[in-house]
C-alpha cells in the first residue's frame, strides 16, 4: 500500500505560482512537463536543471517527438526558459518562468456580448450603387477563408511557430495560403488533424527534416515519407528503464543529457 510521507522528500512551491498553473489553459501534456520541471528543480532546491527530452519522455510517458515539440511551444510562449549549460558544450538548462504574467497563453473567446439579448439594434438603411465587378474580385470573394480557430489555421500556425523558434527572422507567410494545403491533406488525403500535428512536431525536432519542411505545401508533399521515417526511428529507439533514475543520480547529473 502506498504511504507517501513528507519526511521522505517533498517539493516546495509557492501557492501563488501553483494557483496560476491551475488557472491556466495549459494542455494535459504541457502540465505534465511543467510538473516534471518543478519536481527536478524546486524538488532539489534549485531554479533550473539539465533535463533531456528522453528523460522527460520516461517521466511523463509522453512520446519523444511530442516532448520535443511541446517544449519548443512552451519556450515560444515564455512559460519555460532554456539556457546553455555550463557543464556541457551543447547542453541546455531548463527552468520554469515564475513570472506567470509573462506567459503567452491563448485567451479564451469572450462569450459575453456588449449588447443584451433584449436590446434592439437599429436598422441601417443603405442605398446600393451598382458597381462593375472584375473577375479578380469575384475570385477573391469566392476564395475560402479559414477561421483562426480552425484546425487548418491552428496546424499552420504550429508549424510556423516551431520554425520561428529556431529562426526568429523567418518571413511570416500568408497563413490562409498555408491553411489551404492543410485543408487538402484533411479532405483529399484523408489525414486526421492528430496525425498532421504529430508529424509537424516530429519533423521540426528532426535535425534533417526541420530544414526541409518549411511550408505546409512541402509537408503535404513529403507526408508519407515523414510518417515512414518517424515510425522507423521510433522502432529503433532504445528504451530507457525509468526505474534506473533516482533523486541521487539526477542531482549528480548522471542522466542530465543534452536537450537539443
Amino acid at each position: 500500500m502506498a504511504n507517501p510521507q513528507i519526511e521522505n522528500g517533498f517539493t516546495k512551491i509557492s501557492n501563488e505560482l501553483l494557483e496560476a498553473i491551475l488557472r491556466s489553459n495549459l494542455t494535459q501534456r504541457e502540465l505534465k512537463i511543467i510538473f516534471v520541471i518543478i519536481r527536478f528543480t524546486y524538488g532539489f532546491n534549485r531554479n533550473e536543471a539539465e533535463l533531456s527530452v528522453r528523460f522527460i519522455e520516461q517521466a511523463t510517458s509522453i512520446k519523444y517527438h511530442h516532448v520535443s515539440g511541446i517544449i519548443s511551444k512552451m519556450l515560444s510562449k515564455s512559460i519555460i526558459f532554456s539556457n546553455p549549460s555550463s557543464k556541457k558544450k551543447n547542453g541546455r538548462m531548463i527552468s520554469l518562468n515564475k513570472n506567470y504574467e509573462e506567459w503567452n497563453l491563448v485567451s479564451s473567446i469572450e462569450s459575453n456580448s456588449s449588447l443584451k439579448s433584449t436590446d434592439k439594434v437599429p436598422k441601417m438603411v443603405t442605398t446600393r450603387v451598382p458597381q462593375k465587378v472584375t473577375k479578380k474580385e469575384i475570385k477573391r470573394k469566392n476564395k475560402k477563408m479559414y477561421s483562426h480557430t480552425s484546425d487548418e489555421v491552428r496546424l499552420s500556425s504550429l508549424l510556423l511557430s516551431l520554425i520561428q523558434n529556431r529562426n526568429p527572422n523567418y518571413k511570416k507567410p500568408n497563413i490562409q495560403n498555408w491553411a489551404k494545403h492543410i485543408d487538402l491533406m484533411i479532405r483529399l488525403d484523408k489525414r486526421t488533424s492528430s496525425e498532421i500535428e504529430n508529424i509537424i512536431e516530429w519533423c521540426q525536432s528532426d535535425s534533417f527534416w526541420q530544414n526541409n519542411i518549411l511550408s505546409t505545401e512541402k509537408l503535404r508533399k513529403q507526408f508519407d515519407q515523414l510518417v515512414m521515417k518517424s515510425k522507423e526511428l521510433i522502432r529503433n529507439d532504445n528504451r530507457i528503464n525509468f526505474s534506473d533514475f533516482s533523486d541521487k543520480s539526477i542531482s549528480k547529473g548522471k542522466y542530465a543529457t543534452v536537450y537539443q
